[in-house]
């Protein structure tokens, strides 16, 4: 019996040191990998550890789940550095903390400090810009974007209360500047604060020595009613009796001249034209050649009709200058009339004529027909 308990035990022994070599050998084999080439090359890659120096890890990566859910002990925490995600052409050199190429997706995100978050765009979608109009600025609230700012921006002018017009800012309604030393400013001059304080229906200019406002010549009485009642504009004139009344100037002459440049070879005109279709009426053109035409017609500018013609220049012996044309404008005396007859009205009426020798004579007709003259003194 000893002998066969001896013989069992030896057995024991035996197979418990075949199951450690089996064991130690296992354990080995599953964590230590031999090198494939002859060394140092074809190496495994390090285990991750706390170096301080860089390691590459060509498999996925799984942090955090031995926390527990939920946790607000951080998962991973990078304090210096960036954070390049999804770029496979230069990811050595992120431009942010965080540079992504490609899509994010969160639940909700929130400024820093907390005073802000957000977990849905706000309605209208766009990055949490709402659905405008072309042109349409948006506009602020305080809590979100809106669509209904009255400034337009067509990309070339800016409307203010209007979406439309032609110049670099267009306003539909009144501006009102104010503040220190607050003006206008037109190819970059000040003009100065508008202000200024002028009389009842005159028209206000611009006074460069008060910059401001005063009044000016002109006056404003509203619509003539007709004949000398008072009404109209005026100029140098407080109660005008026409729809444009010149009254006289500081030294009481009356005034009013239309004139053209002088290198024009246009016409200058005052036309008085009766309205209608067509236009008739009275001009009085000074044309190219500074003739004085005064022409009648039934059409609006028109010149076919002159009927008096005045040539220019001043009267002078030998010369053209002065000759007044009836019907004709190419006058060949002080006094041509074309086509037609001169005609004295009025009983005892003359023409005086002055001889050579300075001696002047009034022209009669008598009762039959007969000239007569008689001696008179000159006009002086």
């Amino acid at each position: 019996m000893k002998y066969d308990n001896k013989i069992l035990d030896t057995i024991k022994v035996i197979f418990l040191a075949l199951m450690l070599t089996v064991g130690i050998q296992y354990v080995s084999a599953q964590s230590w990998t031999a090198p494939t080439n002859t060394p140092p090359n074809g190496n495994t890659y390090a285990p991750l550890n706390i170096s301080n120096l860089g390691q590459v890890k060509d498999a996925g990566l799984t942090l955090g789940f031995g926390l527990g859910a939920p946790s607000v002990t951080p998962a991973l925490i990078i304090p210096y550095g960036l954070v390049s995600i999804g770029d496979t052409t230069d990811p050595y050199e992120p431009a942010e903390k965080i540079d992504v190429v490609g899509n994010v997706k969160a639940t909700g995100f929130c400024l820093r400090d907390g005073s802000s978050c957000i977990t849905s765009w706000p309605a209208g979608g766009g990055g949490g810009l709402p659905t405008g109009t072309a042109s349409q600025t948006l506009r602020h609230n305080g809590t979100t974007w809106l669509a209904n700012s009255i400034i337009s921006n067509d990309g070339a002018n800016v409307g203010i209360g209007t979406t439309g017009g032609t110049h670099k800012l267009n306003v539909a309604g009144s501006v009102n500047v104010t503040g220190t030393n607050s003006c206008y400013r037109i190819n970059g001059a000040c003009i100065g604060n508008v202000s200024g304080a002028g009389t009842a229906n005159y028209v206000p200019k611009w006074s460069s020595a008060s910059a401001t406002l005063v009044d000016s010549r002109i006056i404003d009485r509203g619509v003539h009613p007709g004949g000398s009642q008072t009404g109209g504009v005026g100029i140098n004139m407080t109660n005008p009796r026409a729809p444009l009344h010149v009254g006289p100037d500081d030294v009481g002459s009356g005034l009013l001249r239309v004139s053209k440049s002088a290198t024009s070879s246009g016409n200058s005109a005052l036309q008085l034209y009766k309205d209608g279709t067509p236009w008739t009426g009275w001009a009085f053109v000074n044309n190219p050649q500074d003739d004085l035409e005064i022409n009648y017609d039934g059409s609006e500018n028109s010149r076919t009709n002159t009927p008096f013609f005045i040539k220019a220049g001043v009267p002078s012996p030998n010369s053209t200058n002065g000759y007044v044309g009836v019907g004709t404008t190419n006058p060949l005396r002080k006094l041509h009339v074309a086509d037609g007859s001169i005609y004295l009205d009025g009983a005892g009426k003359n023409i005086i004529m002055k001889s050579l020798g300075g001696i002047c004579y009034a022209i009669t007709v008598s009762e039959d027909g007969v000239l007569n003259s008689l001696r008179v003194t000159c006009p002086q």
